[in-house]
């Protein structure tokens, strides 16, 4: 019995195990991982069962997409720490408004209200 534990069906999301597959009809069998479900098989005739599950497992593009889902989530915190350094910069310009006219307090005001849009959009839990 092979020490690595199967992920599920690649194409349904079933339970896999690994067993023997009867190909009802060759009237044969071979060793081989199933889906329980979708009844799909991976032949494992000529590896070792801790191979044949290292092989199977292998998912290079859900690999591939996890590590970039990972690096958007980074740059996504990266993103909301700069909103919020941002407004509290801005807040601090609004509390100490001498020298301001009028044009230059309502672009800081249109700031604060991206800002706060841009944050309330990447804080969403789905974005997360």
């Amino acid at each position: 019995m092979s020490d690595i534990k199967l992920k599920p069906c690649p194409f349904c999301g079933g339970e896999t195990q690994h067993g023997a597959y009867v190909a009802y009809s060759l009237d044969s069998s071979f060793d081989a991982i199933e889906c329980e479900n979708c009844e799909f098989y991976f032949n494992t005739e000529k590896m070792s069962e801790n191979d044949a599950a290292f092989e199977f497992n292998k998912r290079p593009i859900e690999d591939a997409l996890t590590e970039q889902n990972a690096q958007l989530k980074a740059g996504n915190t990266e993103l909301v720490a700069k909103i919020e350094l941002n407004n509290k910069l801005l807040a601090a310009v609004l509390d100490n408004r001498h020298g301001l006219n009028g044009s230059d307090f309502c672009a800081i005001e249109c700031l604060v209200k991206n800002n706060g849009m841009l944050l309330q959009k990447h804080k969403e839990p789905n974005n997360a």
